[in-house]
């Protein structure tokens, strides 16, 4: 996130963080996906998609409490069986929205959804079928190609980007490949360092490079496909074993609150986590993504310059 993005919450988190609601939340629709990662266990989760009219009820709540973008991922949101619904159900209420796929389930709506989208990720992780094939544990190499063709012809590019997963020692010599791949096809390129899950287990520990404050649980949050509810997907599931979801810091459940998302997120159990994880790096924070860790170093610039004070 840059500085221009992150500005408009300085005040806000600094002096109402028990008032604030979030301003982006992760909607994860599905458990499912057509994907068995080497850096991922989720396959092995126990399986489970929100229902749609929960999710169109959460819709009207996010909106009345002014939330300004959805982010739908998973398991992957391909995989969800009312997925053109809720894309529908999300633009008709102005939000902005994002998708992040592995791109390698067949999908034939793209005209169809690409002008409501603000943008969408897919994760590719190699160029070459068998690399790519063993990285992500799937045989739909020529569906992934076939979307990523399809798309870049719908003339929307620009709300187009590939992540490349780089994992040591893996597919690093994968990269440039991609990076070619994603020029080729008009499209935006982004590489991030990702662990196996076996690297998990001997994770090192960088608190002391992080920023002493973390923006992320009161602008931000995690819904999982059970209804559980977590500031952020890193404190969700990248634990020691990374086989099961880490409740250590949920925040609540919506099952829990007759699906009353407000009720739960300004509930004393969720104010207290989220203040925890505001002034405390905990474990997991060693692994935090980019998207996270550079809005907290914006955040502290911010702060540190005094804006809005």
């Amino acid at each position: 996130m840059q500085i221009h993005k992150i500005t408009p919450y300085v005040k806000m988190v600094q002096y109402f963080k028990e008032q604030c609601p979030p301003v982006s939340i992760q909607l994860n629709l599905t458990n499912y996906c057509a994907c068995k990662c080497i850096m991922c266990k989720k396959h092995e989760w126990k399986l489970g998609s929100i229902e749609p009219d929960i999710v169109i009820n959460l819709l009207d709540q996010f909106k009345k409490l002014n939330v300004e973008s959805i982010v739908l991922s998973g398991g992957d949101p391909f995989a969800y069986h009312n997925i053109l619904h809720i894309i529908e159900e999300i633009s008709k209420r102005d939000f902005k929205l994002g998708i992040l796929t592995a791109g390698n389930i067949q999908f034939d709506y793209w005209t169809a959804i690409l002008p409501k989208l603000t943008w969408l990720r897919f994760s590719i992780d190699a160029y070459d079928q068998e690399q790519w094939s063993h990285i992500r544990g799937s045989s739909r190499y020529d569906v992934m190609r076939q979307n990523l063709e399809t798309v870049s012809k719908l003339g929307h590019n620009d709300k187009v980007r590939l992540n490349f997963c780089k994992i040591k020692n893996v597919n690093e010599d994968q990269e440039e490949k991609v990076r070619n791949l994603a020029n080729e096809l008009g499209f935006g390129f982004a590489a991030h360092d990702v662990r196996t899950f076996e690297e998990f287990m001997h994770k090192q520990d960088h608190h002391s490079f992080l920023e002493q404050k973390c923006i992320v649980p009161y602008v931000h949050c995690l819904i999982e496909s059970d209804g559980s509810v977590f500031p952020c997907c890193t404190v969700m599931n990248e634990n020691d074993h990374l086989e099961n979801v880490n409740f250590e810091y949920v925040l609540g459940n919506i099952k829990d609150f007759n699906n009353d998302f407000g009720k739960l997120w300004f509930s004393e159990k969720a104010n207290e986590m989220k203040n925890m994880l505001y002034n405390n790096r905990v474990a997991e924070c060693s692994t935090c993504p980019e998207r996270y860790y550079s809005s907290n170093i914006e955040y502290s610039k911010a702060v540190d310059k005094g804006l809005f004070l």
